[in-house]
């Protein structure tokens, strides 16, 4: 290695454990940018000290290496460390006004106030510049009942602001608990090589990798936390990808998944078992999908003219049912959205208590133009 790249080469010690990576590619990273810019020790030595999570500073350092454009960090992993407490305000500012992944903005709340019960006395003067920070319409009434508890809060008099989410100069319009993100698979001529694009609810690309076929992508159900499954068509094929080795590998994954869904819910049964008519002279051959929404697995089964629904897939019987091939379908709250091959959109309502799949509306897409051959429907609502 010459001079060149030794002084482009950050070492990091984090909790004993040492890593060296590139200072142009850990420049991707605020905190990073913020203290190799600046005349600091840690810059003139190259090297620097963290007590970061190990597991946080291990996804931060893959992604970087992988070129991905944004890197996306649960907060849990940043604010559990002994390192939080120990920031000054301005990072602490800087970090709760980020996107960050959530469960919930409680996780935002109770971040802050654990950096300021640790000094108190010095930093409840800041309470109310960080609570702004927190997005208090996307909290629940559960939430907001527990930190109207809080005595820290209580005596801070800092009143939330609440305003439409959807308002244009609203600084809660984006839902940090409510992250989602678009797949593109692209497949290569004469080749098993696929490239793998990520974009986020603006279409914005986050990630784009080649990974090649590898049958030999470990098959567990429980895996690592750099491999993930794609399932986007539980009939055929979905994928399972090894984001660190950059491979994947094809499979068919109902049968180990419903039984890890048996072992966790204990109920083999069908749930709600909802149906409802399609328009007549609609004629769609008899098939199943496999849908997933509102964080359950459901199914849908058309037979004779009639959707069938049922709210918990029926386990046992499930592989017995042929692929439905002639639509695609997808859940979005209590309402079930199909589109057949002769481009005719249904919308049911799940009517629970009334016992019925009602349909709401019906539509033929006339324009010839376009082909649903290769669609796929989400339940992603729209934002306005």
């Amino acid at each position: 290695m010459d001079l060149l790249e030794m002084d482009d080469q950050l070492t990091i010690v984090n909790q004993s454990t040492e890593y060296r990576i590139s200072k142009k590619l850990i420049r991707k990273v605020p905190y990073f940018e913020k203290m190799l810019s600046h005349e600091c020790l840690e810059s003139k030595e190259n090297k620097v000290e963290l007590d970061f999570d190990k597991q946080t500073l291990e996804i931060i350092l893959n992604l970087v290496e992988s070129d991905y454009a944004i890197i996306t960090i649960e907060m849990k992993y940043i604010t559990n460390t002994t390192f939080w407490i120990g920031y000054p305000i301005e990072t602490i500012e800087y970090i709760c006004a980020l996107d960050l992944m959530v469960y919930s903005e409680y996780q935002v709340f109770d971040a802050i106030m654990r950096w300021v019960n640790y000094k108190v006395d010095s930093r409840k003067r800041y309470l109310e510049r960080l609570l702004k920070l927190v997005r208090w319409c996307h909290l629940n009434e559960q939430d907001l009942s527990k930190i109207k508890e809080n005595e820290l809060f209580k005596s801070s008099g800092f009143e939330p602001i609440f305003c439409a989410p959807r308002k244009v100069d609203c600084n809660c319009t984006f839902n940090r608990a409510k992250q989602n993100f678009f797949i593109m698979i692209e497949k290569f001529e004469k080749s098993t090589d696929l490239r793998i694009k990520v974009l986020d609810n603006n279409l914005t690309q986050l990630v784009s990798q080649v990974i090649r076929h590898d049958p030999c992508v470990s098959p567990k159900l429980f895996h690592d936390e750099h491999v993930s499954d794609l399932l986007f068509d539980t009939r055929k094929n979905s994928l399972r990808i090894d984001w660190k080795r950059k491979k994947f590998m094809w499979f068919v994954p109902p049968q180990p998944y419903t039984q890890l869904l048996k072992t966790i819910d204990g109920n083999i049964g069908y749930g709600t078992h909802l149906s409802g008519d399609l328009e007549p002279g609609e004629k769609i051959e008899d098939g199943s999908l496999l849908l997933e929404g509102d964080e359950n697995f459901g199914l849908i089964y058309i037979h004779a003219g009639r959707l069938h629904y049922f709210s918990r897939q029926p386990y046992i019987n499930y592989i017995m049912f042929p692929s439905l091939n002639q639509c695609k379908a997808t859940i979005l709250n209590d309402k079930i959205y199909l589109l057949t091959n002769k481009r005719k959109l249904y919308e049911f309502k799940i009517e629970v208590n009334n016992k019925v799949l009602r349909r709401t509306w019906s539509h033929r897409l006339w324009h010839n133009k376009f082909s649903f051959t290769n669609t796929l429907l989400t339940s992603n609502p729209a934002v306005y």
